[in-house]
C-alpha cells in the first residue's frame, strides 16, 4: 500500500521535499544574518544574549524540524538513500527542543511571578494566568515527545522494509 502511494504521488512528495529545504534554510539563513547583523548594528552584548535563546527556540528548532522532514521524504522516495545525522539523531534534536521549552516556561514563570509578586498582585490573578500557560506548555512538550519516539521508532521500520522490496 505505502509503495502505491509513494509511486502515484512521487511528484507531489518531491516538490515537499525541496519546499521543506528551502523554507528550513531560510530559517537557519535568517538566524545567521541577525546574528551577524546584530553586533554591526550596534547591538550592546545584553540583547544578543536575549536574542539568542528566542532565535534557536523559534527558528533553529523549527528548521532543523524541516530539514528532517526533507530527509525522511527522500528516505520514503530513494530507494538507496542513507539517512544523514538530522534524521539519525532526530529523536535527540527533538527532545533537546523539548527541554528548552521546558527551560523557557520554567525561565518565563520566574520572571513573571518576580513581576506580579512586586507588583502586588494577589495569587488569583498568578493561579489565573499562569496555569493555562503550564498545560499549554506541558502539552506541547508531550506531544513533541510523541513525536520523537514516534521518529525514533519508524525509521528502522521504512529502513527494513526497503530491503524487503
Amino acid at each position: 500500500m505505502l509503495p502505491n502511494f509513494i509511486d502515484k504521488n512521487e511528484r507531489f512528495l518531491r516538490l515537499c521535499c525541496k519546499v521543506a529545504r528551502f523554507f528550513g534554510l531560510l530559517l537557519i539563513a535568517f538566524v545567521a544574518l541577525n546574528l551577524i547583523s546584530m553586533p554591526l548594528l550596534g547591538t550592546n552584548f545584553l540583547q544578543f544574549i536575549q536574542f539568542a535563546p528566542t532565535a534557536i527556540l523559534r527558528f533553529v528548532f523549527p528548521a532543523f524540524l524541516l530539514l528532517g522532514i526533507e530527509q525522511l521524504i527522500k528516505c520514503l522516495i530513494v530507494s538507496d538513500f542513507k539517512p544523514n545525522w538530522i534524521l539519525r539523531f532526530g529523536d535527540k534534536i527533538i527532545y533537546i527542543y523539548a527541554s528548552f521549552l521546558l527551560i523557557n516556561f520554567v525561565y518565563s514563570f520566574m520572571y513573571t511571578h518576580k513581576i506580579i509578586y512586586s507588583s502586588g498582585y494577589d495569587i488569583y490573578f498568578v493561579l489565573k494566568t499562569l496555569i493555562p500557560s503550564a498545560i499549554f506548555t506541558f502539552i506541547k512538550i508531550l506531544i513533541w515527545i510523541g513525536i520523537g519516539l514516534v521518529l525514533k521508532r519508524i525509521l528502522p521500520i521504512i529502513q527494513e522494509s526497503k530491503t524487503l522490496i
